[in-house]
């Protein structure tokens, strides 16, 4: 699920900017740019962020405790 969900959601923004741009000729605003540029790290952040992290050590992963 920390794959599939951070994919869904950059496909889904990325078809709907490419098909406004590229099919329909919108051109999306400064802030609109900004927050288009944003979104990947963000999903980055929130997809691996926790992997790792302070208190992962007793992390159950596919069945077993570390």
């Amino acid at each position: 699920m920390s794959v599939v969900v951070p994919m869904s959601a950059v496909t889904g923004v990325a078809l709907s900017v490419l098909c406004g741009v590229l099919a329909l000729g919108d051109r999306p605003g400064a802030l609109a740019s900004a927050g288009i540029a944003v979104t990947v790290p963000a999903l980055w952040l929130v997809a691996g962020g926790g992997a790792g992290g302070p208190g992962a050590e007793g992390a159950v992963r596919c069945g077993t405790v570390r």
